[in-house]
């Protein structure tokens, strides 16, 4: 099976194009003293043997790196069937209006508890 994202993971210049992007973000942060927050939305899948977890683990690590905070959505949408999520079967990316109700869940998980801590 053709896996277009794996292969497109495997170079390292598109890997480098993530550590530029979250670089740039790190000097703003530090700049401007804002918070920058790091979602990480999973490919719509069969999440029971989710492929892509080393790469979700690979952008958080560079995430804590820069000290960005992170919601990793993959803990969420496993708890769904895939189908469940996607607005299309030919678009595996895009999620629908609860794959979005999600991901504004996790947010305002994240949120309250930034809140609780930083009022």
């Amino acid at each position: 099976m053709f896996d277009h994202y794996a292969k497109i993971w495997k170079l390292k210049k598109n890997r480098q194009k993530v550590t530029n992007g979250f670089d740039k973000l790190a000097a703003l942060q530090k700049e401007f003293g804002f918070k920058v927050l790091v979602i990480i939305w999973p490919v719509l899948m069969d999440y029971t043997n989710y492929r892509y977890k080393p790469i979700h683990q690979w952008v958080a690590q560079q995430a804590k790196n820069r000290h960005f905070a992170t919601i990793d959505l993959l803990p969420w949408y496993s708890k769904y069937s895939f189908r469940r999520l996607y607005v299309h079967q030919q678009d595996s990316i895009h999620p629908n209006a609860l794959g979005n109700k999600i991901a504004k869940e996790a947010f305002m998980q994240w949120r309250r508890k930034e809140l609780a801590v930083n009022p």
